[in-house]
């Protein structure tokens, strides 16, 4: 979900930097005005879905403040990671497991278990 809200920020940046940026081509055309209208609508609503959406990453971030101190394991795209969950940050948390520690970056994080 977090990537859809990013994805939608950057459409909506893309959106505002063509209307900006080719603002004298386009009004050489008849549709400007049309266009104009057109990606003002899309605007607004990805704004409204971006508002509308929650955003998972604070879900995650308290279910796992819960668990610090405790033995956990976190999917990951890449392989499953455990340890003694030490800290949780806004972007990563950082296992203990023996002598190695490791930092994982929240958006990698796919489940957790305890």
């Amino acid at each position: 979900m977090a990537r859809n809200l990013e994805l939608r920020q950057l459409l909506l940046q893309q959106m505002m930097s063509l209307n900006t940026t080719n603002n004298q081509s386009f009004q050489e055309t008849q549709n400007y005005s049309l266009l104009l209208s057109i990606l003002r609508e899309i605007r607004a609503l990805i704004e409204r879905l971006s508002e509308d959406e929650p955003d998972p990453s604070s879900e995650v971030i308290s279910r796992l403040q819960d668990l610090v101190g405790n033995e956990v394991e976190v999917a990951t795209g890449f392989a499953p990671v455990s340890g003694i969950l030490q800290t949780v940050e806004t972007d990563y948390i950082v296992l203990l497991n023996g002598t190695s520690r490791y930092f994982v970056p929240l958006n990698a994080i796919e489940g957790i278990s305890s």
